[in-house]
């Protein structure tokens, strides 16, 4: 399964297998195989490459707090509407990335590389459970790099393209 998450506030990539007790897991350009065993709920111990480490899990308000040692890291992991939506957020500074917020199949791309857009634009049509969905810039700007091409299936949080 593929996710987005925010580790504080770094914005990944990951996408995990789970055939119990091993899970296998892609974050960004890097692979894991790492097994798994909950010990107590919320603590769980990772044995990867002859390494052992005690991960600790606390659900809070906007997500989990993750403990391994001394560290302790804020996560939180969107779903693709909360994705979009954060992607869609009026005034973006930099590059705003267009996300799928659903699986589904692009019907229609309605720019190219280069086109000039304004904030809310109709950029392309999605296709997920029988309807057509119109995803929108988020931004006034540049069509940066497509992601994605007509007639392509895609997952909830795949990159569909970027505004510059």
């Amino acid at each position: 399964m593929k996710y987005t998450a925010l580790v504080g506030s770094e914005k990944i990539t990951l996408e995990i297998e789970d055939s119990k007790p091993t899970v296998r897991a892609r974050i960004e350009d890097r692979d894991y195989e790492l097994k798994i065993q909950e010990v107590e709920p919320g603590v769980f111990w990772f044995n990867s490459d002859g390494q052992s480490i005690e991960v600790t899990v606390v659900a809070n308000r906007d997500g989990y707090e993750v403990r391994v040692g001394n560290r302790r890291v804020d996560l939180e992991l969107l779903d693709g509407r909360s994705v979009l939506r954060r992607s869609n957020q009026p005034n973006h500074d930099g590059i705003a990335e267009l996300i799928a917020p659903m699986p589904g199949k692009v019907v229609k791309i309605l720019v190219e590389e280069g086109t000039s857009v304004e904030a809310n634009q109709a950029l392309l049509v999605i296709e997920a459970m029988k309807m057509q969905n119109e995803m929108r810039s988020p931004k006034a700007g540049t069509i940066g790099a497509l992601g994605v091409r007509e007639g392509m299936i895609v997952n909830a949080g795949d990159l569909l393209l970027s505004v510059d």
